[in-house]
C-alpha cells in the first residue's frame, strides 16, 4: 500500500537533461521547493515495471525502497513536466514504452520513485567523529562522540525523538509529531489509541538527527544494535577529564565512551553526571507515545523506553554497505 510523501512539501520539477561525456548517457535534475537540486544518473535505475498498481525498481542505489504516495497536486505538477521530456532519460523512456499516463496509479508511482531518488541521494559526511570498529558481529561502527559534540566526554545536544533541533522546553505541547498530547501522535504510530496510525516503527532519514546533522551513512542505532553493544562489549563506569560515564570495550579491544549526560524535560536537565540516556531510532512496540533507548548508571546498564518528547543525547552508528 503506497503512503503519502512526508519528506518536504514536494514539487518535484524536472529542470532538464544534461548530456554526459559518455554518448547517449544523460542525467535528470530534480529541484525541491527549498532550492535543493538532486542529480540522478542512468546508473541509479536499472529497470522499472508497473503491475497491479505497484512500481518495482531495481538499481544500484535503490535496493531498499519505501513505498510512498504523492498527492493529486504533485502528480499533476510532475505529469506536465515529465510527459514531454522523459524520452531523453533512458530509464523513463523504457518505462513509458510499456506504460502510459493513462494507466491507473502510474503518476503516483513515478512521483514516489522520484521522492525515493531524493531520499536515497548521498549526503556528504560532515561528522566530527571517528567511526570506531568494536569488532561487533553486525560489523557496524560506533561514533566516538555524540551528536553536537566534538570529543567523547562532551554531552552534545539533547533531542526529542524524531526531531532534529534542540529547544528550550521539552513537553507534548512542543513535540513535533503530535497535536499537544500523548494520544494525538501524527507520525510513527501503530495504534489508534495513540493517534493517527501509519505503522511506521523506525525513524525516516529526514527525522533521524544523526543522519541529518552528520550526513553520509551515519544514523541513529536501532534498539537491536544497542542490545548488540551491551551483549558483546564489556563496560565499566569511569571518567574522562572529570566527566563520568561508561566505557564500552569491544571483542577486538577498541572502545567508546558515553558520558552520563542525563535527560531533559520541561526546561530542566536531570541526572547529568549520574545517568546516561541515549535514543535509538526504534518506536516502542506497544506504546506509540514512547521510543526505545539505552540507559545506564554507575551500577546498571540496560535498554529502556521514554516519552518521545524527552530530550536525550544521540550516539550515531555508521553502517556502510
Amino acid at each position: 500500500m503506497m503512503k503519502k510523501i512526508s519528506i518536504v512539501t514536494l514539487f518535484l520539477v524536472l529542470l532538464g537533461m544534461t548530456a554526459q561525456a559518455q554518448e547517449n548517457t544523460y542525467n535528470m535534475v530534480i529541484e525541491m521547493t527549498d532550492g535543493t537540486k538532486i542529480t540522478v544518473g542512468p546508473n541509479d535505475i536499472r529497470s522499472m515495471t508497473f503491475n497491479n498498481g505497484e512500481l518495482t525498481v531495481t538499481g544500484v542505489n535503490l535496493e531498499e525502497l519505501v513505498e510512498k504516495m504523492a498527492t493529486k497536486a504533485d502528480v499533476d505538477e510532475l505529469r506536465d513536466d515529465v510527459k514531454g521530456n522523459y524520452q531523453f532519460f533512458w530509464p523513463l523512456a523504457e518505462f513509458f514504452n510499456k506504460y502510459s499516463w493513462d494507466t491507473e496509479g502510474i503518476g503516483e508511482a513515478l512521483v514516489a520513485l522520484l521522492a525515493q531518488l531524493v531520499a536515497k541521494t548521498e549526503t556528504p559526511d560532515t561528522s566530527p567523529a571517528e567511526a570506531v570498529d568494536l569488532g561487533l558481529p553486525s560489523g557496524i561502527k560506533w561514533a566516538s562522540c555524540n551528536v553536537g559534540a566534538t570529543v567523547p566526554e562532551e554531552y552534545g545536544g539533547y533531542y526529542a525523538w524524531g526531531e532534529t533541533d534542540e529547544k528550550d522546553f521539552y513537553d507534548w505541547s512542543t513535540y513535533k509529531w503530535c497535536n499537544g498530547t500523548s494520544d494525538s501522535q501524527t507520525k510513527y504510530c501503530t495504534s489508534s489509541e495513540y493517534g493517527t496510525v501509519d505503522n511506521k516503527t523506525v525513524l525516516d532519514p529526514e527525522d533521524d538527527v544523526a543522519h541529518v546533522k552528520w550526513g553520509g551513512d551515519w544514523r541513529m542505532p536501532t534498539i537491536a544494535e544497542m542490545l548488540e553493544l551491551i551483549d558483546n562489549c564489556s563496560s565499566e563506569w569511569t571518567s574522562i577529564n572529570g566527566v563520568d560515564g561508561r566505557k564500552f570495550t569491544g571483542p577486538n579491544g577498541n572502545s567508546i565512551f558515553l558520558p552520563a549526560a542525563g535527560e531533559r524535560w520541561d526546561s530542566s536537565l536531570y541526572h547529568a553526571g549520574s545517568r546516561g540516556y541515549y535514543w535509538s531510532r526504534t518506536l516502542h512496540p506497544y506504546g506509540s507515545d514512547n521510543a526505545r533507548d539505552l540507559y545506564f548508571s554507575s551500577g546498571d546498564i540496560d535498554t529502556d523506553s521514554g516519552n518521545r518528547y524527552y530530550g536525550l543525547c544521540v550516539r550515531p552508528v555508521l553502517v556502510q554497505n
